[in-house]
This record gives C-alpha cells, sequence and structure tokens, in this order.
C-alpha cells in the first residue's frame, strides 16, 4: 500500500521488477514479476518476496490467485506489515555510531538506519573496528567515503540530511560519481573498481591502517584462522548439547 501511494506502477520498479527476465516461450520481458524464493529445505514451499500487506487474509488470498500461476496454490501463511524502528542517526549519534552521552555504547545493525541483511551485517562489522580503534587509544578512522561500507556509513551520519533524514540500503549513487558521459556498466565498473581500491588501502586489523598488500594477506590469513577456531568451538558446542541426556531433536531437518 505505502508504494502504492507513491503510484500504481511503483511495485513494478520495485519487488515486482521484470529487468532481466525473458519468458523462453515467447522471448519477451515480462510487464511485472513474482519473486518466489525457496523457503523449505524440500521445495515445497516458497516465499513471495515483497508483499507485506495490510489487506484482510481473505482479501490477500482472493487478489494473490489472479496471479498467474497461483490460481490453485495454497497459502501457509499469508502477509502482514512490520514496523521497522531505526534512530535518527546524524542527529542522534556521533560519526562512529556512539552515543554522544556515551561514547562507549554502540549501535550497530538495523537500528542505525540501514536497510538489508548486508548493510546491517557491514555496520555491525564497522562497529568492531572502531570499539578496537577506541581500546587501543586511536584516532577515530572510518573507511573512505567513496568505498561500499564508507559510503553506506557516511549515508547515515550525514549532517546534512538532518532534517529528512530516511533509512537506505547501499546503492550506486552512493559511490563515486563520474560527469562523463558513458554506459551505465563502464560507469559502475569504475565506481566498483575506485571502491575496491579505496577499501583495500583502508582494510583495518588490530586498530592500524593497512598500507601493503603483504599486511593484508597476512591479516586475512588470521581472520580465516579465528573464523575456523570459532567455526570448530560452534561444532563441538552443538555435539556436546546433543550429547546430553534426555536431549530431544525438535527441528530434525533445518533449513
Amino acid at each position: 500500500e505505502a508504494m502504492v501511494e507513491r503510484g500504481p506502477l511503483t511495485a513494478r520498479f520495485g519487488p515486482m521488477k521484470g529487468k532481466g527476465l525473458r519468458n523462453p516461450r515467447t522471448g519477451y520481458a515480462p510487464f511485472a514479476a513474482v519473486q518466489l524464493r525457496q523457503d523449505n529445505r524440500e521445495a515445497t514451499a516458497y516465499n513471495m518476496v515483497g508483499f507485506q500487506t495490510k489487506m484482510s487474509y481473505a482479501d490477500q488470498v482472493r487478489v494473490f490467485r489472479m496471479i498467474p500461476g497461483l490460481e490453485q496454490a495454497e497459502f501457509l501463511k499469508l502477509g502482514s506489515m512490520h514496523r521497522n524502528l531505526y534512530l535518527h542517526t546524524p542527529k542522534c549519534l556521533a560519526k562512529d555510531l556512539s552515543s554522544p552521552k556515551d561514547p562507549w555504547l554502540f549501535f550497530a545493525g538495523q537500528i542505525t538506519g540501514v536497510e538489508g541483511y548486508f548493510e546491517s551485517t557491514a555496520i555491525g562489522y564497522l562497529i568492531a573496528q572502531f570499539c578496537d580503534q577506541k581500546m587501543r587509544g586511536e584516532e577515530f578512522a572510518p573507511p573512505p567515503k567513496f568505498s561500499a561500507l564508507g559510503s553506506l556509513l557516511n549515508a547515515i551520519t550525514d549532517e546534512t540530511k538532518t532534517d529528512y533524514f530516511q533509512p537506505t540500503n547501499l546503492n550506486f549513487s552512493m559511490l563515486k560519481r563520474y560527469e562523463a558521459r558513458m554506459p551505465k556498466s563502464e560507469k559502475r565498473a569504475l565506481q566498483i573498481a575506485a571502491a575496491r581500491k579505496a577499501f583495500k588501502k583502508w582494510l583495518p586489523s588490530l586498530g592500524k591502517i593497512l598500507k601493503t598488500d603483504l599486511e593484508i594477506e597476512r591479516i586475512n590469513a588470521e581472520h580465516a584462522l579465528i573464523v575456523e577456531a570459532s567455526l570448530a568451538a560452534a561444532e563441538a558446542a552443538e555435539l556436546a548439547r546433543k550429547s546430553a541426556p534426555g536431549y530431544v531433536d525438535y527441528y530434525p531437518n533445518p533449513r
């Protein structure tokens, strides 16, 4: 409903965007498309992406059955709206996403004003680096503005957006701009290359800025060992839990 309020075709350029798809029978792109995401291992249930709604359950079934291919579908769970709460980050938080009243209180994830699983995880990664910097008594060193993470951080802390701050996800409009006219694919390739170059020079570890490829490779190897050790510890804990007396596996087929 919120999207339709902006125009009757808004959804066609959002979750129902059919760009890049071709009907194998006709060779034409669809006017709009419904994305079905597999929801279980057996592939017996699928999630309709982007269909949160305030319509009654009866109306949802009636409308969804109008979609070609879903006339006889069984709806296991119907959509509902959920409210996403977030802070007015440019006004309420410092540049390192800490509280102005308590510099050791950091905020991460969706509550900071980012949208998407990747974006929420990325902000959590940055907070870990900022905490490391602060614990080592080093100066705040955010990623470069034209890197992907730097542009995302800048988007949610930009003081010029105080009057009209809205949650955002990562997109190409945040990266380095090129004024010259060129195909979109070429422009995006340049933006990606510039973002990678900027981030490669920043890659933080133990609170210091890396400068050489050799040091970056060493740190990546150390991180890989840490991740491997963490996974091994998690597997050992899971095995111990399952070996405990009275254990019952309520979810024998996890996703």
